[in-house]
């Protein structure tokens, strides 16, 4: 037997429901350049994800825990946003900035989008920083193009 304590949530916390979920949320990453330069909203967007991940039991490889999805039926009607443009947006934000890659865009052959979990917001404003294409969503691709294409 594990002498692990189970966390007790406080009752400022949670409604003490047994479904509820935490997600984890450092100073480190609050204060990053890289969240500072994130819009207010793709911020609440990021902490949705975060829940989302650890609210989803079922994770799209088995393989990989890192992965989790984030539609448009779990951002409308769980999270309750109502713009796509905008979740979009933040989406590409969150590429952009290295917190998020989409592993599997599923806007080609009609699936769910595959997003995963990346660290590389930590080198955001230094050389090392880079965001390759495969990590993009086809539209962001396409974004990408169009900038560097005068």
């Amino acid at each position: 037997m594990s002498n692990k304590k189970k966390y007790e949530k406080k009752s400022f916390e949670s409604d003490q429901s047994s479904s509820d979920v935490m997600a984890m949320f450092f100073a480190s990453m609050r204060f990053s350049s890289a969240f500072e330069k994130l819009s207010s909203v793709a911020q609440n967007v990021y902490r949705d994800m975060k829940l989302e991940y650890y609210r989803q039991k079922k994770k799209p490889f088995p393989e990989d825990r890192t992965c989790f999805y984030f539609n448009k039926y779990i951002w409308k009607n769980i999270y309750h946003y109502k713009n796509a443009n905008q979740i979009s947006k933040c989406i590409n934000e969150l590429i952009l900035l290295g917190f998020i890659r989409c592993k599997q865009d599923g806007y080609t052959n009609r699936t769910k989008s595959i997003y995963q979990y990346s660290d590389k917001w930590r080198n955001y404003g230094t050389d090392k920083f880079r965001i390759e294409p495969q990590e993009m969503t086809i539209s962001l691709q396409r974004q990408q193009k169009e900038i560097m294409v005068w």
